[in-house]
C-alpha cells in the first residue's frame, strides 16, 4: 500500500490554509464546518464564551452591558479568524449545501461536541436571532479616513447590512431618514421614473443625478425643489457623524427587528489599529456606547496578534487618558495559543482508513523497537522531542513523528522572529497543516516504511523566505560540486538554525535526515559526514565545536574574507601567548625553590619568544625556571 492510499481523506485535496472572514461561498462554509476541529484548548474558549453570551441574551438585564466586548487573541495562524467565523456561522445558523443535502451550522457540531451541556448553550444561542456582521477591518476601511477609520468602518458594514448604501454615509444616512418617514419607496419609484434605473445600483454615483435626486426627493417629501436642491448639496457636511449617532441607529434598527441581537465580528483589529492612540480609543468608546445605548444587544468581537494587555502595553498614557478602561469593556478574554496542533492536524489530514490502521499496527509491533532506535537525539537536546510511544501514536501520525509538531512549529517562529522570513509566515495551525500537507505529497508515492525527513518541510516555506535566504540556498543547490543530498542537508540545517531546543549535531543531523524505518544509520552517518565537508569547503557551513551552523550570503563572505586573510606568524605567537599566559597560565608566575624554599618570577616564552620582554635569567647556583 502506497502512502497516498492510507488515508481517509484524499491527501491531494485543497485544503484552505488561510481562513478569510469575508469568503462566505457556499462551499467554503461547508468545507470549513465539516472540517473545524474542536481541540480541548477551543472547547474551553466555547464554553468561555457561551457562559457569557447565553445569559446576556436571555435575560436582557442592563448589568451585562459592559459584558458585550470579547477579545480574541493569538499569534498569527493561531486559529483566531477561523475561531470567530465559525462562531459566527453558529450564532446566524449559516446553512451550507453539499451533495444535494443542507446542513445547518448547529448540525455539524452534533458529532464535534461531546459535553451535553456546552451543546445545549450553543442550541440556546442558535434559537436566538442574529444578525452577524463578520468583516476583516483592513480590507474595508479606508486609510484616508484617519481617526475616524474605526468608527466609519462600522457605520460602512452596518449600513451594507440593512440595505443601505456602504461607501456613502450621508447616502445611507438620507435613505435612513426617508425610510423612517415612510417616503423611501416613493423615492425609489420616482428616481426611476425620471432616470430609467434602479436607485440601489446609481447611488453610488449620485453626484451624476444630482437634478435627478432633488425632484425625487422633492415629490416624496412634498417639499419645494429649491428645498430639496439645498438639501442635496448639504448632505455631506450635514451628516451627523460620531459614536453616540452610530449607536444609535443600530438601537433603533434592534428595536424595529424585535427580540435581536447584532454582533460586529471584527478580523485582525488589532493590527489594522497598530499603535495609533486615538483609533484604540474608539473603539474602546464605540464598544462602551453600543453596550449602553442598546442594552446588551450588540456585541463586538475582535481578532487581535496579541493579548488585550499587550496590546494596551503599546500606548503611551498621554493627557490623562487611561487605557486600563478598554480592558474593562472587552469582558471576555480568549487566548489561543496552537497547544493542541498535533489533534488539529491529525484529524484534517492524518486519519487513516480501517485497512491502513491495521497494517501500521502489524509494522509497529514487528519494528517498534528498531523506530525507537533509530528515532532518538543526542544529549543536548533541551526540549523533549519523542518519538513513537506505542502502535496507535504510531497510526495516528505516520509518515510523520510526534516531535515533528513542535519542531516545525519551533521553526517557524525562529525563522520568523529572526527576520530570515517576512511576518506574514505563520505559526499555528494554518501553516503547519499547509507543510505537513505538503511534506506527505513527497513522499505519496511511496510504500508504507517511508519515514518524512526534515528537510521536506523546507519547500512548504521557501516562498515565504526574504530573497536573501532563498537566494543562498537556490545558488548553492545549483553548484556542480554538491550532490542532491548535499543540498538537502544544507536546507535541514537552515530549518533547525535559529531552533534552541536542538543542537545541529551530526547525531541530531542523522534522526532529522532517517527516510525508512529500515534506514542503515551508520552508513547514512557516512553520507551526512561526507555532505558536511563539502558544504563547509564551499563556505555554506561552519563548524562550532561539535555544531554544523548553515551561513548567509553575508555570513559566507565573512567566513570566506577571514579563511583568505593572511596572519604574520608573529601576531599569532603573541595572540597565543596572550591566551595561555594570560588566561590559562594566569596563576602560575611564580615559582616555588623546593631546596631553600624560595619563589622565583617565571620567565614565559612562546614558539621561542619571551612574553612581554621578559629574559631567562641565571638564579645563581638554581635551576633556570621558563614556560614555554
Amino acid at each position: 500500500m502506497i502512502i497516498e492510499d492510507i488515508f481517509s481523506k484524499q491527501l491531494t485535496r485543497d485544503i484552505n490554509g488561510v481562513v478569510k472572514a469575508e469568503q462566505v461561498d457556499n462551499d467554503s462554509v461547508y468545507v470549513e464546518l465539516d472540517e473545524y476541529v474542536i481541540t480541548q484548548e477551543l472547547d474551553r474558549h466555547f464554553r468561555r464564551f457561551f457562559e457569557t453570551y447565553i445569559p446576556a441574551v436571555k435575560n436582557r438585564n442592563p448589568a451585562v452591558a459592559n459584558k458585550i466586548g470579547v477579545w480574541v487573541s493569538g499569534f498569527f495562524g493561531s486559529g483566531k479568524s477561523h475561531f470567530i467565523k465559525i462562531l459566527a456561522y453558529l450564532l446566524e445558523n449559516r446553512s451550507a449545501e453539499y451533495d444535494g443535502q443542507s446542513r445547518y451550522a448547529i448540525d455539524f457540531f452534533k458529532d464535534k461536541v461531546n459535553d451535553a451541556m456546552l451543546f445545549g448553550d450553543i442550541n440556546s444561542a442558535v434559537s436566538k436571532p442574529a444578525d452577524v456582521i463578520l468583516f476583516n477591518i483592513d480590507s474595508r476601511a479606508n486609510a484616508d479616513d484617519g481617526d475616524n477609520a474605526i468608527l466609519k468602518v462600522f457605520l460602512k458594514v452596518f449600513n451594507e447590512r440593512v440595505g443601505y448604501c456602504a461607501d456613502f454615509p450621508h447616502i445611507a444616512h438620507l435613505e435612513r431618514e426617508l425610510d423612517k418617514r415612510n417616503q423611501y419607496q416613493a423615492f425609489k419609484d420616482k428616481f426611476a421614473e425620471l432616470t430609467g434605473s434602479d436607485w440601489l445600483e446609481q447611488r453610488d454615483a449620485y453626484d451624476f443625478y444630482r437634478d435627478e435626486l432633488a425632484e425625487s426627493l422633492s415629490v416624496a417629501t412634498q417639499q419645494s425643489i429649491a428645498s430639496t436642491r439645498q438639501w442635496v448639496e448639504q448632505l455631506e457636511t450635514n451628516l451627523p457623524l460620531d459614536i453616540a449617532n452610530f449607536c444609535k441607529w443600530v438601537n433603533d434598527y434592534l428595536d424595529q427587528k424585535g427580540d435581536r441581537n447584532i454582533l460586529f465580528m471584527v478580523d485582525e483589529v488589532g493590527q489594522f489599529i497598530g499603535k495609533n492612540t486615538q483609533m484604540m480609543l474608539k473603539l474602546q468608546t464605540i464598544t462602551e456606547d453600543l453596550g449602553t445605548i442598546c442594552g446588551g444587544r450588540a456585541w463586538v468581537i475582535v481578532t487581535s496578534q496579541s493579548d488585550i494587555d499587550v496590546a494596551i502595553g503599546q500606548f503611551d498614557k498621554r493627557d490623562g487618558e487611561d487605557f486600563s478602561k478598554i480592558q474593562g469593556r472587552f469582558h471576555t478574554r480568549l487566548q489561543l495559543s496552537s497547544s493542541n496542533t498535533s489533534e488539529v492536524i491529525q484529524k484534517r489530514l492524518l486519519e487513516k482508513t480501517e485497512t491502513a490502521a491495521l497494517q501500521l499496527a502489524t509494522v509497529f509491533s514487528e519494528k517498534g523497537d528498531i523506530l525507537r532506535n533509530q528515532l532518538s537525539f543526542d544529549k543536548t537536546t533541551t526540549a523533549s522531542l519523542n518519538g513513537y510511544s506505542d502502535a496507535p501514536s504510531f497510526i495516528d501520525n505516520y509518515p510523520f513523528v510526534p516531535y515533528h509538531y513542535p519542531l516545525v512549529q519551533k521553526v517557524f517562529e525562529s525563522i520568523r522572529t529572526k527576520g530570515a522570513t517576512g511576518k506574514h509566515l505563520a505559526m499555528g495551525e494554518r501553516s503547519l497543516l499547509d507543510a505537513f500537507q505538503s511534506a506527505a505529497k513527497q513522499v505519496k508515492d511511496q510504500d508504507i516504511g517511508v519515514l518524512i525527513p526534515f528537510y521536506c518541510f523546507y519547500a512548504p516555506i521557501e516562498s515565504f523566505l526574504e530573497p536573501a535566504v532563498k537566494r543562498t540556498i537556490d545558488q548553492a543547490c545549483e553548484l556542480s560540486t554538491l550532490t542532491d543530498f548535499d543540498s538537502k542537508i544544507l536546507k535541514t540545517l537552515f530549518l533547525i538554525r535559529y531552533v534552541d531546543v536542538l543542537k545541529s549535531t551530526l547525531d541530531n543531523l542523522v534522526t532529522l535526515s532517517i527516510d525508512q524505518i529500515d534506514a542503515d544509520k551508520i552508513s547514512l552517518r557516512s553520507h551526512i559526514e561526507a555532505s558536511l565537508n563539502r558544504l563547509e569547503r564551499q563556505f555554506l557551513i561552519a563548524r562550532n565545536g561539535d555544531e554544523f551552523i548553515f551561513l548567509t550570503n553575508e555570513e559566507k563572505e565573512i567566513e570566506n574574507e577571514i579563511q583568505h586573510t593572511e596572519v604574520e606568524p608573529s601576531e599569532l605567537t603573541h595572540k597565543l601567548s596572550n591566551i595561555i599566559f594570560d588566561g590559562l597560565l594566569a596563576r602560575q608566575n611564580n615559582y616555588r625553590y623546593p631546596v631553600n624554599k624560595q619563589d622565583f618570577k617565571v620567565s614565559r616564552f612562546c614558539n621561542g619568544h619571551p612574553k612581554d620582554g621578559t629574559t631567562l635569567e641565571d638564579l645563581g647556583g638554581c635551576p633556570k625556571i621558563s614556560q614555554s
